[in-house]
């Protein structure tokens, strides 16, 4: 007959057992989900690649395209200034020839004014 210590022990290793194979297959089990999961993500990670792919590109050509629209209107703006600086110049011109007209006009009528009371 056996040692009922040596019976006890192998019972209770025979519980360890069971109970190591019991969490064992729990996380198979989880990790068979996670694997799924995991599939699932990397499947949506693939169709959204080349979408951001495409936005930063889309995003680059705008960048692009707002550095020319800004190049186009500090261009525009300095030929403004140019053709301000020209229309001044102009003006100033018109502005002494006008003066002068005046002065030439307020003359004559002088002139006519002194030739009536003679």
């Amino acid at each position: 007959m056996k040692n009922p210590t040596i019976i006890w022990l192998v019972i209770t290793q025979l519980k360890s057992y069971d109970q190591m194979l019991i969490a064992f297959k729990e996380t198979h089990d989880e990790a068979n989900r996670l694997v799924v999961i995991c599939n699932k993500l990397r499947s949506a990670n693939n169709m959204l690649e080349p979408k951001v792919k495409s936005l930063e590109k889309e995003l680059f050509e705008a960048k692009i395209e707002l550095v020319n629209l800004e190049l186009t209107c500090l261009h525009a703006s300095i030929k403004t200034c140019e053709n301000c600086k020209g229309l001044e110049k102009k003006i100033e011109y018109l502005l002494k020839t006008l003066s002068n007209f005046n002065k030439g006009r307020e003359n004559l009528e002088t002139l006519l004014g002194s030739l009536n009371c003679l």
